[in-house]
C-alpha cells in the first residue's frame, strides 16, 4: 500500500540537540530500504546541515531542505523556491525592531549578524555538516539584507519568552502576502515563499518518482510538518509533536528519542511479526 517514507529530521529522525539516530530508528529504516521501500528526509535545515545523517542512511532520492524551498538531488539543488527580497529586506528590519534572533537560509550557507551569535544551534548546524559551520556573520541587518539578495529560501527567528513569541507571530502573520509563517519549534518562527511548504515539496518529488500521494507516509513533529503530513497518504506524529502536528496526523508513534520513526515503519510498513532486534 505504501512506497515512499519521508520524515522531518530534528525531534522525528534525529532527537534535537544530538546527531545520533536512535538504533530501533535506523535499523528499521535500513530494513525498509533493503525490501525495496523508499526512504528520505523533508527537513527546516539548509541542505548542508543535514548531509551527516543523509550519508548515514545513504539516502539517494530527492531531499526536501530550508523547509520546502530547496529541493536536492546528490546533493545539488533541482528546484527552489528563494523569498522576494522585498519580503526578507522587511522581515530582517522587522524582526530587529521586535529583538528576535534572526538567520537567513541561502542555499548552502546561514547569514546573521554578530549580536545573533547562538553557539548551541551553529555547533548544531556544524556537526550536521560533517565539521563545516555553515554560518557567515555580516557587519549589520543592511549587509545581511544585501548579501542575501536572490537566494534566501528561507528566514528563521527565535524569541526568548512566550510572550514574545506571540507577539512576533501577531506581526509576521499579516506584514507580507508573499510569504507563508509557520513555528519549527515552540519559540521559532520561519518564513517561506507563499505556497511553498514541505507539502508542496512532497508533491514535486511524488511527481518525479511516479508515485501518487496515497502511497506516502509522512512522519514529523512541528508546524512546519503539518502541510506534509495531510498532503500524504498517511501522516504519523512522533509522541513528542507541537499540537497542530498530531491534529493533521492521521496517527501517533512512539517519541522521536524512543525510535518513533523505526516504531512507525515497523507496525506499518514491514511485515507483520518481523523482528528487529
Amino acid at each position: 500500500m505504501y512506497k515512499l517514507i519521508v520524515s522531518d529530521l530534528d525531534d522525528t529522525l534525529v532527537p534535537m540537540n544530538s546527531a545520533e539516530i536512535p538504533g530501533r530508528t535506523k535499523r528499521a529504516v535500513q530494513c525498509a530500504m533493503d525490501m525495496g521501500y523508499l526512504f528520505t528526509v523533508a527537513t527546516g535545515r539548509i541542505y548542508p546541515t543535514a548531509r551527516t545523517c543523509i550519508d548515514e542512511l545513504g539516502i539517494n532520492l530527492p531531499v526536501i531542505a530550508a523547509g520546502g524551498s530547496d529541493i536536492r538531488l546528490d546533493h545539488e539543488t533541482i528546484e527552489s523556491f528563494p523569498l522576494p527580497d522585498d519580503a526578507v529586506a522587511d522581515a530582517v528590519r522587522l524582526a530587529k525592531k521586535l529583538y528576535l534572533t534572526k538567520y537567513l537560509f541561502c542555499r548552502d550557507e546561514v547569514l546573521t549578524v554578530p549580536r545573533d551569535r547562538n553557539d548551541k544551534l551553529f555547533a548544531e548546524w556544524t556537526k550536521g555538516a560533517a565539521g563545516v559551520s555553515p554560518v557567515r556573520y555580516l557587519d549589520d541587518e543592511e549587509a545581511l539584507i544585501e548579501a542575501a539578495r536572490g537566494r534566501t529560501d528561507k528566514v528563521l527567528m527565535w524569541a526568548e519568552l512566550e510572550d514574545d513569541h506571540k507577539e512576533a507571530m501577531r506581526a509576521f502573520g499579516s506584514f507580507s502576502d508573499a510569504v507563508d509563517v509557520a513555528c519549527g519549534e515552540k519559540l521559532n518562527i520561519e518564513l517561506t515563499r507563499r505556497g511553498i511548504n514541505k507539502g508542496t515539496a512532497l508533491r514535486r518529488i511524488v511527481e518525479m518518482l511516479g508515485l501518487d500521494l496515497s502511497e506516502v507516509v509522512a512522519i514529523g513533529d512541528s508546524g512546519n510538518d503539518v502541510a506534509m503530513l495531510e498532503a500524504a497518504g498517511l501522516g504519523v506524529a512522533v509522541e513528542n509533536a507541537m499540537a497542530e502536528a498530531t491534529e493533521a496526523a492521521d496517527v501517533v508513534t512512539y517519541s522521536c528519542g524512543r525510535g518513533g520513526v523505526g516504531k512507525a515503519i515497523e507496525d506499518l510498513i514491514l511485515p507483520q511479526g518481523r523482528l528487529l532486534f
